[in-house]
Protein backbone atom coordinates (compact mmCIF):
# COMPACT_ATOMS: atom_id res chain seq x y z
CA UNK A 1 0.00 0.00 0.00
CA UNK A 2 1.08 3.77 -0.52
CA UNK A 3 0.70 6.60 1.56
CA UNK A 4 -0.17 4.69 4.85
CA UNK A 5 1.38 4.59 8.20
CA UNK A 6 1.36 3.29 11.75
CA UNK A 7 -1.93 1.35 13.09
CA UNK A 8 -5.65 2.38 12.18
CA UNK A 9 -8.17 2.53 15.78
CA UNK A 10 -10.86 1.56 13.47
CA UNK A 11 -11.60 0.77 10.08
CA UNK A 12 -15.32 0.82 7.87
CA UNK A 13 -16.45 0.77 4.33
CA UNK A 14 -18.88 3.23 3.60
CA UNK A 15 -20.33 4.40 -0.17
CA UNK A 16 -17.21 2.06 -1.79
CA UNK A 17 -14.76 3.34 0.23
CA UNK A 18 -12.59 2.15 3.29
CA UNK A 19 -11.94 4.86 6.07
CA UNK A 20 -9.28 4.24 8.73
CA UNK A 21 -9.59 6.22 11.72
CA UNK A 22 -6.14 7.68 12.95
CA UNK A 23 -5.53 9.48 16.27
CA UNK A 24 -4.89 12.24 13.69
CA UNK A 25 -6.31 12.12 10.93
CA UNK A 26 -8.57 10.18 8.33
CA UNK A 27 -7.43 7.92 5.84
CA UNK A 28 -9.64 7.04 2.47
CA UNK A 29 -8.82 4.46 0.02
CA UNK A 30 -11.01 4.34 -3.04
CA UNK A 31 -9.47 0.96 -4.36
CA UNK A 32 -9.15 -1.32 -1.59
CA UNK A 33 -6.38 -0.09 0.61
CA UNK A 34 -3.57 0.15 -2.45
CA UNK A 35 -3.65 3.81 -2.19
CA UNK A 36 -4.69 6.26 0.77
CA UNK A 37 -5.57 9.90 1.21
CA UNK A 38 -5.35 11.77 4.24
CA UNK A 39 -7.69 13.95 5.26
CA UNK A 40 -6.41 16.22 8.67
CA UNK A 41 -9.97 17.92 9.41
CA UNK A 42 -11.10 15.11 11.66
CA UNK A 43 -8.75 13.50 14.17
CA UNK A 44 -10.87 10.08 14.42
CA UNK A 45 -10.26 7.05 16.22
CA UNK A 46 -13.87 5.37 16.20
CA UNK A 47 -16.20 4.83 13.44
CA UNK A 48 -19.47 4.14 13.02
CA UNK A 49 -21.76 3.90 9.74
CA UNK A 50 -25.84 3.70 10.31
CA UNK A 51 -27.96 3.83 6.56
CA UNK A 52 -26.30 6.73 4.64
CA UNK A 53 -24.35 8.37 7.55
CA UNK A 54 -21.00 7.41 8.71
CA UNK A 55 -20.25 8.88 12.07
CA UNK A 56 -16.38 9.56 13.89
CA UNK A 57 -15.94 9.52 17.35
CA UNK A 58 -12.26 12.03 17.60
CA UNK A 59 -10.37 13.73 20.10
CA UNK A 60 -13.15 17.18 18.91
CA UNK A 61 -16.21 15.12 19.61
CA UNK A 62 -18.69 13.49 17.32
CA UNK A 63 -18.63 14.51 13.60
CA UNK A 64 -21.33 12.61 10.95
CA UNK A 65 -21.20 13.15 6.81
CA UNK A 66 -23.61 11.45 4.17
CA UNK A 67 -21.04 11.96 1.63
CA UNK A 68 -17.66 11.24 2.89
CA UNK A 69 -16.93 14.71 1.85
CA UNK A 70 -18.50 17.22 4.08
CA UNK A 71 -18.34 16.95 7.99
CA UNK A 72 -20.96 18.26 10.36
CA UNK A 73 -19.84 18.45 14.28
CA UNK A 74 -22.83 17.04 16.14
CA UNK A 75 -21.41 16.84 19.84
CA UNK A 76 -21.38 20.48 21.21
CA UNK A 77 -23.25 19.90 24.27
CA UNK A 78 -20.78 16.81 25.04
CA UNK A 79 -18.04 19.30 24.84
CA UNK A 80 -19.48 22.07 26.67
CA UNK A 81 -19.84 19.91 29.76
CA UNK A 82 -16.98 17.46 30.04
CA UNK A 83 -14.68 17.44 27.25
CA UNK A 84 -12.36 14.29 26.43
CA UNK A 85 -12.18 12.27 23.02
CA UNK A 86 -14.55 9.65 21.85
CA UNK A 87 -13.13 6.89 21.63
CA UNK A 88 -16.10 3.93 21.02
CA UNK A 89 -19.20 4.61 19.19
CA UNK A 90 -22.26 2.00 19.66
CA UNK A 91 -25.87 1.54 17.11
CA UNK A 92 -28.33 0.74 19.35
CA UNK A 93 -32.36 1.23 17.94
CA UNK A 94 -33.24 4.82 17.56
CA UNK A 95 -29.82 6.29 19.45
CA UNK A 96 -26.36 5.41 20.01
CA UNK A 97 -23.88 5.96 23.05
CA UNK A 98 -20.24 7.12 22.95
CA UNK A 99 -17.45 6.16 25.69
CA UNK A 100 -14.75 9.40 25.97
CA UNK A 101 -11.26 8.55 26.45
CA UNK A 102 -11.66 10.09 29.70
CA UNK A 103 -14.23 7.21 30.80
CA UNK A 104 -17.36 8.96 30.38
CA UNK A 105 -20.92 7.46 28.92
CA UNK A 106 -23.21 9.54 26.92
CA UNK A 107 -26.21 8.47 24.95
CA UNK A 108 -28.09 9.82 22.00
CA UNK A 109 -31.49 8.55 21.77
CA UNK A 110 -32.31 10.95 18.44
CA UNK A 111 -29.52 9.15 16.10
CA UNK A 112 -26.84 11.84 17.22
CA UNK A 113 -28.84 15.04 17.23
CA UNK A 114 -28.07 15.23 20.87
CA UNK A 115 -26.06 13.92 23.69
CA UNK A 116 -26.64 13.24 27.25
CA UNK A 117 -24.50 12.43 29.98
CA UNK A 118 -24.63 9.42 31.51
CA UNK A 119 -22.47 8.56 34.18
CA UNK A 120 -18.64 8.93 34.90
CA UNK A 121 -16.13 5.67 35.31
CA UNK A 122 -17.57 3.68 32.40
CA UNK A 123 -15.18 1.30 30.51
CA UNK A 124 -15.54 -0.50 27.32
CA UNK A 125 -15.75 -2.11 25.48
CA UNK A 126 -19.72 -0.70 25.29
CA UNK A 127 -22.27 -3.22 24.63
CA UNK A 128 -25.90 -3.44 22.99
CA UNK A 129 -28.07 -6.02 24.60
CA UNK A 130 -31.21 -7.17 22.88
CA UNK A 131 -33.25 -6.00 25.75
CA UNK A 132 -32.54 -2.30 25.54
CA UNK A 133 -29.44 -1.73 27.85
CA UNK A 134 -26.16 -0.30 27.01
CA UNK A 135 -23.53 -1.90 29.43
CA UNK A 136 -20.32 -0.13 29.65
CA UNK A 137 -17.99 -1.78 32.96
CA UNK A 138 -19.35 -1.57 35.87
CA UNK A 139 -22.57 -0.04 34.92
CA UNK A 140 -25.66 -1.18 32.80
CA UNK A 141 -28.03 1.43 31.70
CA UNK A 142 -31.62 0.95 30.27
CA UNK A 143 -32.31 3.34 27.34
CA UNK A 144 -36.18 3.40 27.35
CA UNK A 145 -35.62 5.06 30.93
CA UNK A 146 -32.54 5.77 31.69
CA UNK A 147 -32.07 3.65 34.82
CA UNK A 148 -28.28 3.04 35.64
CA UNK A 149 -26.85 0.29 37.82
CA UNK A 150 -23.80 -1.09 38.38
CA UNK A 151 -23.22 -5.06 37.71
CA UNK A 152 -20.61 -6.94 40.10
CA UNK A 153 -19.77 -10.29 39.34
CA UNK A 154 -17.71 -11.65 42.28
CA UNK A 155 -14.00 -12.76 41.88
CA UNK A 156 -13.87 -10.79 38.52
CA UNK A 157 -12.31 -7.65 37.72
CA UNK A 158 -14.62 -5.17 36.62
CA UNK A 159 -12.62 -4.08 33.59
CA UNK A 160 -12.32 -8.12 32.36
CA UNK A 161 -16.10 -9.34 33.48
CA UNK A 162 -17.93 -9.37 29.63
CA UNK A 163 -15.62 -11.84 28.72
CA UNK A 164 -17.20 -14.26 31.09
CA UNK A 165 -20.69 -13.18 31.76
CA UNK A 166 -21.84 -12.34 27.75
Amino acid sequence: PENIYGRFYDMVAFQGKLYGARSNAIQTSSDGGLHWETDLRIPALAFLVRGDTLWAGSFDGIFRTTDGEHWTFCSKNILDQYSGAMSEVLPFEGGMAVLSTNDVLYVSRDDGQTFDFVTFGAHGPLIATDNGYVLASPYRYRVSDGFLDTITIPGISEYFYYDYAY
